[in-house]
């Protein structure tokens, strides 16, 4: 799945498996908007709306400590770095290698100082 204009001005593609590819493709087509999950005006989320209407209620009413949206990032980076090559996780992070060996080098299982030939076989060809 690919998201047009990021802040660095690149598409971001985000790869998953044949479960979530499927359940995507069973959705009905969207003719109203190229948004996949709009709002019921057709619009892309306001991030601000959903953390307080949603995101924080959710931790409130659960009891669970508070945690940022953008947390989300850090722990699908570390778990990330558990199994897929660094080069293949800064690509889908939309980082750079130095950004990432600078940021979660303590996740990965060489300790960081990633080499930038790193070529390791991605999984299921994502990234190839």
């Amino acid at each position: 799945m690919e998201k047009p204009g990021t802040k660095t001005g690149g598409d971001t593609f985000v790869p998953f498996g044949e479960r979530v590819e499927r359940a995507l493709m069973s959705l009905p087509p969207r003719i109203d908007t190229p948004i996949q999950f709009p709002t019921p005006h057709g619009n892309h989320i306001d991030t601000d709306a959903f953390r307080n209407r949603h995101w924080l209620p959710a931790f409130r009413a659960t009891g669970i400590r508070r945690r940022r949206l953008y947390d989300l990032r850090h722990t699908c980076a570390s778990l990330m770095l558990k199994s897929v090559p660094p080069a293949q996780v800064a690509h889908i992070l939309g980082t750079s290698i130095a950004q990432l060996d600078a940021t979660y080098s303590h996740y990965m299982p060489s300790g960081g100082a990633v080499r930038l030939g790193d070529r390791r076989p991605h999984p299921e060809g994502v990234g190839e």
